[in-house]
């Protein structure tokens, strides 16, 4: 989504460490100046109410720590002026945008994420994950 960006001590984010929860309805803010690359996992099932919920579990990795776990959809509105891609056109507003409950865990190394998404059929699921930037 971006790549080195820098994002000030205080940015509300929902999770940090392995040891945090995800908090969905609150949140935490970064302990401190990080410079990061930016990634957005985005989950958009197929588009009819009258489907079955779709139910997706996958495993993220990366070569670099974990910084920050965004996936309340007001802090990925407030977040994606800073964070976002210049030209994409985000739904800022929209209370279906992150996930619902906390879906989320982060391995014990703080290199990968394991996702659940027990999700409606009519409705986008977003993540934003803040990684080490490459030095």
């Amino acid at each position: 989504e971006s790549e080195d960006v820098m994002v000030p001590a205080g940015t509300a984010i929902n999770k940090a460490t392995p040891a945090e929860p995800i908090t969905p309805y609150g949140h935490v803010a970064l302990g401190h100046d990080a410079q990061t690359d930016v990634y957005l996992l985005h989950f958009d099932p197929a588009n009819d109410p009258e489907a079955e919920p779709a139910k997706v579990r996958g495993r993220i990795e990366f070569d670099r720590p974990i910084l920050a776990v965004i996936s309340q959809y007001r802090l990925l509105g407030q977040s994606d002026g800073l964070l976002g891609h210049p030209e994409v056109q985000y739904e800022s507003k929209s209370p279906t945008r992150g996930l619902e409950r906390p879906e989320i865990e982060m391995s014990e190394d703080g290199h990968a994420l394991i996702v659940y998404i027990n999700s409606a059929n009519y409705v986008a699921d977003q993540v934003r994950i803040l990684v080490a930037a490459e030095q």
